[in-house]
C-alpha cells in the first residue's frame, strides 16, 4: 500500500496540484494522509481509495511518500535547500536537476534520485468565463506571503501597483487575477481584492473565483502570459510564459529545465530596489515572450512524455 502523506490544505493549490499529479504516477492506489482531510474533499480529489487524517503505522511492504525525511521511507519532491536531516530518508525523489545536484553536492549521493514533476499530469478544466479572457490576458497571481521578503516595507505593492497602471494603459491587455492559494495566512485573494480597489477597471481587470487546482490551471492556460509565485511555475506546465517572483529552489530548477536559464524568468523579491522594478523586468520579459513560448512548446511535450512513462522503483 501506498501513503501519500501531505500535511497541508488542497487550500493550497500547488500542493493539491503536486497530489493529483503523484496520484496518477503510482502504479497502485494510495492512501492520503492529510491534515485537512475536508479541503481534499472539498476540492474534489479524487484517484485514492482513502482519506484519512493520521498515518497509521505502517507496515513492512507499505511504502510512505512525504515531504518530510522519515527513516526508512522515501521523500517526495524535495524543494528545499539541503539540510542534514535529510539523511533519514531511504530515498530522496527531486523534480529538478537543479535540486537534484544540489543535493549529492550535499553529501546524499545516489540516495537523490530524479523523477518527474507530476503537475505536468494535472490536466486543466475549463470553467465559465464571466467575460474574461475574449482579449489577451495577464494572469496575475501573489500571496500575501511574498511580502515579508521586499527590500523595505510597501516596496513590493508599489511594484506591483506600477505593473498593472502600465499594462492598462501601456497594453491593450486584459488582467486576470488567479488565486492559486486560499489558504488561511497565504491567501492570494487579500492581496487580490486589495487590487480590485486600487484599479476598478472593470472591462479589463477581472477577479477569477477560488475552486479546484484543474479550474484554475484552465484559467492560467486561457492566458497569453503571468506574473506572480506558485501561479507562474503552474503556468510553464500549461505552455504559458509567466515571470515569477521569488527564487526558490524547485521555480529556479523547474524554470531551467524549460528554459535553459532560470534568470530569464524568475526574478528573487529581494532584487527589487524601486517601485519600477518589476516594470522593467516584464517590459523585458515582452520582448522575449515568443521565444520562452517556443521553449514551452518544444520541452513541455517531453516533460508530459517523462511523466506519463516513468516508472517508480521503491
Amino acid at each position: 500500500m501506498y501513503y501519500l502523506y501531505a500535511p497541508g490544505s488542497c487550500a493550497d493549490h500547488a500542493l493539491e496540484d503536486r497530489l493529483r499529479g503523484t496520484l496518477r504516477l503510482l502504479s497502485g492506489p494510495a492512501t492520503l494522509v492529510t491534515s485537512a482531510p475536508a479541503a481534499a474533499v472539498g476540492y474534489g480529489l479524487t484517484g485514492c481509495p482513502a482519506i484519512e487524517s493520521q498515518l497509521p503505522r505502517l507496515r513492512r511492504e507499505d511504502r510512505c511518500l512525504s515531504p518530510i525525511p522519515r527513516r526508512g521511507q522515501a521523500l517526495w519532491g524535495y524543494m528545499g535547500p539541503p539540510h542534514r536531516a535529510l539523511g533519514r530518508a531511504d530515498r530522496i525523489w527531486a523534480w529538478d536537476r537543479m535540486t537534484l545536484e544540489a543535493l549529492r553536492q550535499a553529501g546524499l549521493g545516489r540516495k537523490a534520485r530524479l523523477a518527474p514533476d507530476p503537475v505536468f499530469l494535472v490536466r486543466r478544466q475549463l470553467r465559465p468565463l464571466a467575460g474574461a479572457f475574449r482579449r489577451d490576458t495577464v494572469a496575475l497571481s501573489l500571496a500575501p506571503g511574498a511580502f515579508r521578503y521586499e527590500a523595505r516595507p510597501g516596496l513590493l505593492w508599489e511594484n506591483l501597483q506600477a505593473l498593472v497602471r502600465y499594462i492598462l494603459e501601456k497594453t491593450p491587455f486584459q488582467i486576470a487575477l488567479v488565486p492559486y492559494c486560499a489558504a488561511r495566512h497565504r491567501n492570494e485573494a487579500l492581496v487580490h481584492q486589495a487590487l480590485v480597489r486600487a484599479f476598478p477597471d472593470r472591462e479589463r481587470f477581472f477577479l477569477r473565483p477560488d475552486g479546484p487546482s484543474p479550474q484554475l490551471r484552465g484559467d492560467l492556460s486561457l492566458c497569453r502570459m503571468g506574473v506572480g509565485m506558485a501561479g507562474a511555475a503552474v503556468a510553464w506546465t500549461c505552455g504559458v510564459p509567466a515571470l515569477c517572483l521569488g527564487a526558490d529552489l524547485h521555480a529556479m530548477g523547474l524554470a531551467q529545465s524549460l528554459f535553459g536559464d532560470w534568470r530569464e524568468v524568475v526574478v528573487p523579491i529581494r532584487s527589487l530596489y524601486s517601485g519600477q522594478d518589476l516594470t522593467a523586468r516584464f517590459r523585458r520579459f515582452l520582448d522575449r515572450e515568443d521565444l520562452l513560448r517556443k521553449a514551452l512548446e518544444k520541452n513541455i511535450p517531453l516533460c508530459r512524455q517523462y511523466a506519463e512513462e516513468w516508472d517508480m522503483e521503491l
